[in-house]
């Protein structure tokens, strides 16, 4: 069976990562986190957690930016979104 994410079942955070990789070509988890929730009532850490075994199934592309002081991980979409139904 080909993979897509209509085969597998994404939950509400997932989407949401994933629409936010769409629209904006590459993200931040700070972005994502301020996206998702944009009155700061939970952490950036639960984006995080949601964000990184997506890239590890290679949904979204984890790279690392070593243009910032942080070099925070950038997300991009590996799958397009017209593929991805």
């Amino acid at each position: 069976m080909r993979f897509t994410l209509a085969t597998q079942a994404l939950g509400s955070l997932e989407m949401a990562i994933m629409r936010l990789c769409w629209q904006r070509a590459s993200v931040t988890i700070r972005a994502m986190h301020r996206a998702v929730y944009p009155q700061r009532g939970s952490a950036s850490t639960a984006v995080m957690t949601t964000a990184s075994p997506l890239a590890e199934q290679g949904t979204p592309k984890q790279r690392s930016d070593t243009s910032g002081y942080r070099a925070p991980f950038i997300y991009v979409p590996a799958v397009s979104r017209a593929r991805s139904w």
